[in-house]
């Protein structure tokens, strides 16, 4: 085991037997992640523990599942730990204990409460089978989610453990409380820490911060109790003394900095906006988009669209690479027929579309800057930090703590350099349309919507895209990059509903749906029939649908192909309005 280069406060976390029950304090930087492949390690290796069928990972961060994996693989250990999102985890257990396939709207809060349900009635009877579990980002579990994590922990067996990790100072997620399921992520952890036996470990170390402005951000925790009430003011003076930044330098840190660079904000809409600058300066940026958004990375239809079944050994060879085609397999192999070495793609294809993306299928984050909230920034770090302020006049009534820990998330993403801008320049507002969840950039004058946010799940995926599919195909997977502008061209055949083609360099590679179309007439009102800009290339993706029998090629007769997901704030083209 590689645990003796871990500090002795993360040796105490992970050299543990399997039935002990601890919440682990990690604030930023502490090495975290690693304490978490550790324990993996740890369980599987030293405590002879199924990671298959007896132990449990929930964990928000795809960094956490890759950290597992590579653990598991220096320890030649060849299963697979079972590492999931909470959302996928209660989707497995309603098919298990119900047999059900919940879809349409509000799916994901719908699987989470039948599974609590499951959960409670004791009609899951796998539960009886894990010796542990983990649950990483605790601090993240409020509402519905601490419900269901604290039913899962109450139905484990007598002799099963279970090791929760999260740091308080970054409970950040109050917001998504409502009166129905008002459960914090503190009320989840002081019930679980009522229950007996249950330890605290604290993880001591900091190994993230490599200046010394980014080591004084992650101190500020000391400043006042576990919840930052008290150091309310103490983070606040501290960004305020941040080195200031303006857009050109935000712009030649972008074009040198790549993935190393991020632009947090407090709002998604905020976000567009700070994308759309580096956008028209022709600098490619990435959009962080919510973790209920997984998508399958393009090699997922480029090359298992080609055949209707696979193994290892076909898949090794289509793929050209032994270690890379392992660690994929392991994405899929677990979908195969009982006692079967193959996969069928078909089967492949309706696994992802229930939603459930394994972190083997999901592609890596190209090296370009980010833009992101803060919420969407947890768990991650970069080499440069320029937290954007905008200048909020509306009322607000929020928690000055909640408010501190969100700046403190922000401040402690830095490896290195952090930078701050103050926003105040726009002559119109961004707000959210609560009908529709959208983002609008209105006139502040007027009040009237200038343009409306586009969203991954806006183009159509019943089949592959475009008047000549084949070329769509080939275009998406040889031309269309992240941040590539697109134009969306009115069909001016649709009437009732209107539609538009995606276009990139000409060639079609996307279509709206009819809800879009009508979003957009109740947002927007006025004249329809007219091209929209300011909408950008967010990824090319693996689209599973239903297979398609009539496409030129064969495409997508297996249930999958490549299509494209966009980002931005829509404006119609009538006048140059962006």
């Amino acid at each position: 085991m590689s645990a003796p280069l871990l500090d002795l406060s993360q040796r105490a976390a992970v050299e543990v037997d399997v039935s002990v029950r601890q919440v682990v304090i990690a604030g930023p930087g502490s090495g975290k992640t690693e304490v978490v492949s550790a324990l993996v390690e740890h369980l599987v290796v030293e405590e002879q523990v199924d990671p298959e069928i007896s132990l449990l990972v929930l964990s928000f961060s795809r960094a956490a599942v890759h950290a597992v994996t590579r653990r598991l693989r220096a320890a030649d250990v060849q299963a697979v730990a079972a590492v999931r999102t909470i959302d996928s985890l209660a989707q497995r257990i309603v098919r298990e204990a119900y047999g059900e396939e919940i879809a349409g709207r509000n799916v994901f809060d719908r699987r989470i409460a039948r599974a609590t349900q499951a959960l409670q009635a004791g009609a899951w009877d796998r539960v009886r089978e894990l010796e542990h579990v983990v649950v990483d980002e605790v601090q993240d579990v409020v509402g519905l989610r601490a419900e269901f994590v604290s039913a899962l922990l109450a139905a484990l067996g007598d002799g099963a453990g279970f090791t929760l990790l999260g740091d308080p100072a970054q409970a950040i997620y109050d917001f998504q409380l409502t009166p129905e399921h008002p459960t914090t992520s503190g009320e989840l952890v002081a019930r679980v820490e009522a229950m007996p036996g249950v330890q605290q470990r604290v993880l001591l170390g900091s190994y993230r911060a490599g200046t010394r402005d980014a080591a004084a951000a992650v101190a500020l925790r000391e400043l006042g109790d576990p919840s930052l009430n008290g150091a309310e003011d103490d983070i606040c003076d501290f960004l305020l003394g941040v080195t200031p930044v303006d857009d050109e330098g935000i712009r030649e840190l972008a074009r040198h900095q790549g993935g190393g660079l991020v632009v947090l904000t407090a709002t998604n809409g905020q976000a567009l906006m700070e994308a759309e600058d580096l956008w028209k300066q022709g600098v490619p940026v990435q959009v962080r988009r919510p973790l209920t958004a997984p998508v399958t990375d393009a090699w997922v239809a480029d090359v298992l669209g080609r055949a209707g079944s696979w193994d290892l050994a076909s898949l090794t060879e289509a793929m050209g690479d032994a270690g890379i085609a392992v660690e994929r397999w392991r994405g899929v192999r677990g979908w195969g027929r009982p006692g079967s070495r193959a996969v069928e793609t078909r089967e492949v294809a309706r696994r992802l579309r229930s939603g459930f993306v394994p972190a083997e299928l999901q592609p890596k984050d190209p090296d370009v800057p980010v833009v992101s909230t803060v919420h969407r920034s947890k768990g991650l770090e970069y080499d440069t930090v320029v937290f954007a302020q905008y200048d909020d006049r509306r009322d607000t009534d929020e928690d000055p703590a909640q408010m501190a820990r969100v700046q403190y998330v922000a401040l402690t993403r830095a490896r290195f350099r952090l930078l701050r801008i103050e926003r105040n320049r726009y002559p119109h507002l961004v707000r959210r349309d609560e009908r529709t969840g959208r983002w609008l950039r209105c006139w502040q004058r007027r009040g009237s919507v200038k343009a409306v946010e586009i969203r991954g799940d806006d183009l159509e995926r019943t089949r592959p895209p475009g008047e000549d599919v084949a070329r769509a195909q080939a275009h998406l997977r040889s031309r269309v990059r992240p941040g590539d502008p697109v134009t969306l061209v009115h069909d001016w055949t649709s009437v009732d509903t209107h539609f538009w083609d995606v276009k990139h360099e000409g060639v079609t590679i996307g279509r709206t749906t009819a809800a879009f179309g009508e979003q957009l007439r109740s947002l927007l009102g006025g004249n329809l029939a007219l091209d929209l800009r300011g909408v950008h290339v967010e990824c090319v993706e693996t689209v599973a649908g239903d297979p398609v029998d009539d496409a030129a090629g064969g495409i997508g007769k297996y249930g999958m192909w490549l299509g494209v997901r966009l980002v931005g704030l829509a404006v119609r083209e009538w006048k140059d309005e962006l």
